[in-house]
């Protein structure tokens, strides 16, 4: 994942065996990461705009492929 520019900030280790508080100071410790920044982008789009693109063709194809497989049934 290191290929993609995965930044640190969103993965923490926990120690084995650790207590409750130490948890919690780790929690806190841990940086916020921010969800107006885009961590990258391919093409000047991110990750939610190619998820948006994907997801629009997908439901063309099933709207498409519901549309003629209909009109196929029924011609027979």
């Amino acid at each position: 994942m290191a290929a993609v520019g995965r930044s640190g900030g969103c993965t923490a280790s926990l120690a084995a065996g650790a207590s409750a508080a130490d948890l919690v100071d780790q929690l806190l410790a841990t940086p916020v990461v921010r969800c107006d920044d885009v961590p990258w982008s391919l093409f000047g789009l991110s990750m939610a705009g190619w998820n948006a693109l994907f997801s629009l063709d997908i439901s063309a194809v099933a709207l498409l492929s519901f549309i003629l497989g209909d009109r196929v049934a029924r011609r027979t």
